[in-house]
């Protein structure tokens, strides 16, 4: 399960991804809007260690682990 707060122009860094997983590791294709495009975008809570960048069509492919919580944030 997963959802996605686009953030505002007003407050740079504000959107985020969060995914949680009650079974496997998981991966959820998500929307975060066109204008995040080339973005790069890291997990806070530390499961996850690699980053990904957001596409052209401002979706990316977040990753979640089994039994945890994703918590996907832009890179400062």
């Amino acid at each position: 399960m997963g959802f996605v707060r686009r953030g505002d122009e007003y407050h740079p860094g504000s959107g985020v991804v969060v995914l949680i997983s009650n079974g496997e590791d998981g991966f959820k294709d998500m929307y975060v809007g066109e204008s995040r495009k080339g973005q790069i975008w890291h997990e806070v809570t530390g499961n996850i260690e690699e980053e990904i960048t957001i596409a052209e069509n401002g979706k990316a492919m977040f990753k979640v682990n089994g039994g945890k919580l994703a918590v996907w944030v832009q890179k400062d």
